[in-house]
């Protein structure tokens, strides 16, 4: 699959569609593919359930980097805050970070440039584009 999106002027936009299909990946029930009507709390998610988004992120050419920090003692309430640095360049220079009280999830994105084949899709074929030629 290849995604595109029009009208994307920065590398905020980018990584506000990277977490806006991140936070989609996240509630959505994997039993029966549909949005789960309910809120997800955050504390519950399995670091499973996010790799497997990022499996799918990656699939459209999205890639997404995950690390695991200890825990923050201070966070009384589970909570996701978005962070950058002071200059942005990238998309690399943004994070997204899940607060729980067993660990902090950072994630970071950044595009993969050749996404003409995807072999780890189960339902992907070979296509021939300028990528893999």
């Amino acid at each position: 699959m290849v995604l595109t999106i029009p009208n994307l002027e920065d590398s905020f936009q980018l990584f506000s569609f990277c977490v806006h299909m991140t936070t989609q990946g996240l509630v959505m029930n994997s039993e029966t593919n549909l949005l789960e009507a309910s809120s997800v709390d955050i504390e519950s998610i399995p670091i499973e359930r996010i790799e497997y988004v990022g499996r799918k992120l990656e699939n459209a050419g999205i890639k997404m980097l995950v690390s695991i920090e200890p825990a923050d003692p201070e966070i009384t309430v589970p909570q996701i805050q978005m962070r950058n640095k002071t200059h942005v360049k990238s998309i690399r220079d943004i994070a997204l970070f899940l607060l729980t009280h067993k660990a902090t999830y950072v994630l970071t994105y950044e595009l993969v440039r050749k996404i003409g084949l995807v072999e780890n899709c189960h339902a992907a074929e070979k296509i021939d584009t300028p990528f893999n030629k």
